[in-house]
């Protein structure tokens, strides 16, 4: 028992550590005050963790106070960074909340769950400049691309029978619209690749992921791109 409580210990520092840095190293980049660093995240992905174990085996209400422990320093931290003239940006506040449910995550036994939340956490804020420069670049047509192929995608499928009807059972309407969203995809997929890298190089690089999937939803997408776009008709031709 002992060990285990060390082990989660140990790996909860870890990740709260692995977020700090990511925090410290930004905010320094940036020329922003600093919020928290390795060692505040390190300290409360422990304070997760401690308080995740005490409220399994002790009482719930623990991990409620601790819960509203935290909560409060970092509120408290936020209006004191936006006084002294710091941004008006949650990011690094929500990713203190986020690190230490990360240690109570760990606390609970989900070791995994506890390294992937962590892993995307520090992958989003990695990110966070280009993604910043990304959505600079987004227009009312983008939106309306994404929002289409969401409908289709996450709205359609799930009211379609997933069954056979017709002459020898041979129309499976699920079936049907996962093709359908194959193509779309494959043509969603397409169009972003485009927004960031450019037709030249974005036309392989689908051609060739597409068709390990289905050569024929890569020829259909391709067709419909190159009716819409026909100055590059002859690289979609290739790309198919």
């Amino acid at each position: 028992m002992e060990f285990d409580l060390l082990k989660k210990i140990a790996l909860a520092l870890a990740l709260g550590l692995l977020v700090g840095i990511e925090r410290e190293f930004s905010q320094y980049r940036e020329g922003e005050p600093l919020f928290a660093g390795g060692r505040t995240f390190a300290l409360l992905a422990l304070l997760g963790v401690i308080s995740g174990y005490f409220a399994v085996h002790i009482s719930p209400l623990i991990l409620v106070g601790a819960l509203l422990i935290a909560g409060s320093l970092i509120v408290a931290s936020y209006f004191l960074s936006v006084r002294a003239g710091g941004h008006f940006g949650t990011t690094t506040e929500v990713a203190a909340l986020l690190t230490f449910f990360v240690g109570v995550i760990v606390a609970t036994g989900e070791l995994l769950m506890a390294s992937i939340t962590t892993i995307a956490v520090v992958t989003l804020l990695a990110v966070k400049p280009s993604l910043k420069t990304f959505t600079g670049k987004i227009s009312h047509e983008d939106i309306y691309a994404t929002l289409k192929f969401a409908i289709i995608t996450i709205i359609i499928l799930p009211f379609l029978p997933n069954r056979t009807f017709g002459p020898l059972n041979v129309f499976n309407p699920a079936e049907t619209w996962l093709l359908v969203i194959l193509v779309s995809g494959l043509s969603f997929a397409g169009y972003v690749l485009v927004k960031i890298i450019g037709a030249q190089r974005s036309v392989p690089v689908i051609g060739l992921l597409g068709g390990l999937v289905s050569s024929t939803a890569v020829t259909v997408s391709f067709a419909q791109r190159s009716r819409q776009n026909l100055e590059l008709s002859r690289l979609f031709a290739l790309g198919a």
